[in-house]
């Protein structure tokens, strides 16, 4: 057996085993808290989980679609099918583990190798997407925070703390994308 071979083997017994203990971890605090879970249960309105489960797939396929969308303008001459599958599974892991995306731009840079994408290529298109991605969400953010100051039942030193976040939001925009 070759020294990589082992080492694969080796990584795969690890994220299995890494996989296997996070499940139980769930399953442990699940069952700690059942009283509260069962509750939790009757007063779910069912009617709402299906489309929110259906907007959540539609936002998971539209990051990930974004990202894909991004090869072109970035010389990347990939197959989308492949690129796509990437995307999601990347997406995925910066949202459930990652600090800063580091895993998920790791992962992507390491699968997108093998369809001729280079590396450098790979981090370019993520930093790119992660920037458009928080300037979406501060520029969001900043609207919602104008639109909350606009109400006029708003306590006047809320409306203060909100219009300074409202600044601040729209500050790191600007300053982000000057430092970009």
């Amino acid at each position: 057996m070759t020294p990589a071979a082992i080492v694969s083997r080796r990584l795969s017994r690890a994220l299995l085993l890494v996989v296997l203990l996070a499940a139980l971890a769930g399953a442990f605090v699940a069952a700690a808290d059942m009283r509260e879970a069962g509750r939790l249960l009757e007063r779910t309105d069912w009617a709402r989980v299906p489309p929110a489960l259906l907007l959540t797939a539609v936002s998971y396929a539209s990051v990930s679609a974004a990202l894909v969308a991004l090869c072109g303008p970035m010389g990347v001459a990939a197959p989308r099918g492949p690129m796509m599958r990437i995307a999601v599974i990347s997406v995925a892991v910066n949202n459930l583990v990652s600090f800063g995306g580091v895993a998920g731009y790791s992962l992507r840079a390491a699968r997108s190798r093998p369809h001729g994408v280079a590396t450098g290529h790979s981090l370019a298109m993520s930093l790119t997407h992660a920037y458009l991605n928080n300037l979406f969400m501060f520029v969001l953010l900043a609207a919602g925070l104008f639109l909350l100051v606009g109400d006029s039942a708003m306590d006047p030193a809320w409306r203060r703390t909100l219009e300074a976040g409202g600044m601040l939001a729209v500050a790191f925009v600007l300053l982000s994308t000057a430092a970009l």
